[in-house]
């Protein structure tokens, strides 16, 4: 699942992985009925992410500056005007327009594949750290 977004007074748009769900259930039917009842709280969840991230200036400032006050109030003013600066830019840049959340086709599968696929992720996984 994920949600795409573009920056202000750009047209590319830009997807970001939000979470991947899965749900297990005595048959395919209900396992499709649960995974389906979580998407629809996923999407919303992933669409507040977006909005918090990507439409909130305001909040991207005041969340850095937080991590920032105890460096920020105990610099001389140059070093501070750097700082307000950094900030500023980095929330700029992050800001734009949320579009829409997205997910994949629904894919069932036995415990057996399921375990299969997790171990094959996880071999790729530690492929790219290297």
């Amino acid at each position: 699942m994920s949600y795409i977004w573009k920056k202000d007074k750009q047209e590319v748009e830009i997807p970001i992985d939000w979470r991947k769900l899965k749900a297990s259930a005595e048959s395919e039917e209900k396992a499709r009925e649960k995974l389906e009842n979580m998407l629809l709280k996923e999407k919303a969840l992933a669409r507040t992410a977006c909005q918090r991230e990507h439409e909130n200036l305001s909040g991207c400032m005041a969340t850095k500056y937080a991590s920032i006050s105890s460096v920020l109030y105990s610099s001389g003013f140059n070093v501070r005007k750097a700082l307000e600066d950094a900030v500023k830019r980095d929330c700029l840049a992050l800001q734009g327009k949320c579009i829409k959340t997205d997910s994949t086709e629904i894919k069932c599968e036995t415990k057996a594949e399921e375990k299969a696929a997790e171990e094959a992720e996880a071999e790729k996984d530690k492929k790219k750290k290297k």
